[in-house]
């Protein structure tokens, strides 16, 4: 699978996917792996709002795969949300620009 690039395309094809998280992978090319971690807290966002939690990853050839399973109450005492922690990461982006921080 060609890794994804960008975190718009990250976000679309995780918002595309239509079967379960057991049979998806989201393969990360090393430009989403930034230092201050804010493409993946976006990504990680969108699979919470999924209802989904991460499963493990593995690298091959310096390319991040992820791998997903369904939240659900029995085993990690998480229950399916559709909050989102936007307006968090919104203030910290805020706060990074204010202070001239590299995001992306």
């Amino acid at each position: 699978m060609k890794p994804v690039e960008s975190l718009e395309e990250a976000i679309a094809t995780i918002d595309n996917y239509q079967g379960t998280p057991d049979n998806f992978e989201l393969t990360v090319s090393p430009s989403l792996l930034d230092k201050s971690g804010l493409a993946m807290a976006i990504i990680t966002d969108r699979i919470l709002a999924k209802g989904w939690w991460q499963n493990g990853s593995e690298e091959k050839n310096g390319i991040r795969i992820f791998k997903y399973r369904e939240m659900s109450a029995k085993g990690n005492g998480s229950v399916k949300s559709k909050r989102s922690n936007l307006p968090m990461l919104r203030q910290y982006t805020n706060f990074a620009i204010r202070k001239g921080d590299r995001l992306l």
